[in-house]
């Protein structure tokens, strides 16, 4: 199989293609360029647009944090302090950084707020949800029942630039 590195000047980068060239024909490689530049272009008006919200730092995230209207802390709260529930603990457990050559060029840090309650609360994850949407945060949900401290956890787990 051959692959053909595609280079398309833009006004801003080059966009990179690497495209297995035995399954064009020459013509085809040739208009590949302006077939993506188009579809480039108004994909990243739309993600440059859509990035005016979102988290992009822990002071943005302890203000969305604030916002909840919930105790929480980092982790968890001290032995004899943890309030009645609901509240909440979230943690920065794990990076996904972007990197080239042993060079970090975008750092993400992984994002866990753990609700908790003592029965299932749906006026509560619906107004944390809330919060979460009017700063543009996508986020995945899960729940799970701990037993041994009878208590629900519903946790919220998303990227950001922290």
């Amino acid at each position: 199989m051959r692959w053909r590195l595609l280079s398309i000047p833009r006004t801003d980068t080059s966009l990179h293609i690497f495209w297995n060239t035995a399954m064009l024909s020459a013509a085809e490689v040739g208009s590949l360029g302006d077939r993506i530049l188009p579809q480039q272009n108004s994909t990243a008006q739309r993600n440059w647009n859509g990035r005016s919200k979102g988290v992009y730092g822990m002071d943005e995230l302890l203000t969305v944090l604030g916002e909840f209207r919930i105790p929480f802390a980092y982790d968890h709260f001290a032995e004899g302090e943890a309030p009645d529930p609901p509240f909440i603990c979230y943690l920065l457990p794990a990076s996904d950084n972007f990197s080239a050559d042993g060079i970090v060029y975008w750092k993400l840090t992984e994002v866990h707020i753990e609700l908790y309650t003592d029965k299932k609360d749906l006026p509560c994850e619906q107004a944390v949800e809330a919060v979460l949407d009017a700063h543009g945060i996508f986020y995945n949900k899960s729940e799970v029942w701990i037993e041994s401290e009878k208590l629900y956890e519903v946790m919220y787990t998303f990227e950001t630039e922290v």
